[in-house]
């Protein structure tokens, strides 16, 4: 083999390895819950009476256009127990998962959102927080059942495996991407 050779075999094994390490950094992202982290009490934060989880910050944008709509912000865990987020549901939409960028091309859930991986839960431990963010884990709300446009408020429910279903309205952003 020649000297260019060698070299162009070790750049692209570097970019995989840079790949592979970033793959990793965000799985570790994703288990992370933040702790200690507390998110201060705001307008925005709406706490279900009887379930104990606190979403805040919540925002609501459209991917792209026609759907689906990434649903973030932070979930406080006040029931005094460990739990996890399982997934959602919305009246604007026929399905809502919790999905991640992935280091796959293709979803195998059928849904068509190529890069994106339905992740089956995540844990809140008692008393900490998660944040739901594009790419680390976001709600996704997929198979709209009617349009949605920027400043429309709508109604999001977050599922957990113990607490009881927490339900919030997020306005969409005006723009998409």
């Amino acid at each position: 083999m020649n000297i260019e050779h060698e070299r162009g075999r070790s750049r692209v094994g570097g970019r995989l390895l840079v790949g592979l390490a970033a793959c990793l950094v965000l799985a570790a992202v994703r288990l992370v819950s933040f702790g200690g982290f507390r998110p201060n009490a705001s307008p925005t934060a709406q706490p279900s009476p009887t379930s104990g989880m606190v979403i805040t910050n919540a925002h609501a944008r459209l991917i792209a256009l026609g759907g689906p709509v990434s649903v973030t912000g932070t979930i406080t865990n006040d029931t005094g127990a460990d739990d996890w987020l399982v997934g959602g549901s919305s009246p604007i939409a026929s399905m809502a998962g919790i999905y991640a960028t992935s280091c796959a091309c293709d979803s195998t859930d059928g849904t068509g959102l190529s890069g994106k991986s339905l992740m089956p839960s995540w844990l809140i431990a008692s008393t900490q927080a998660i944040e739901l963010r594009a790419g680390d884990g976001e709600m996704l709300l997929v198979g709209l059942t009617r349009p949605v446009v920027g400043g429309q408020s709508i109604s999001v429910t977050f599922k957990f495996t113990h607490a009881p279903p927490t339900t919030v309205d997020v306005v969409v952003a005006s723009s998409f991407g």
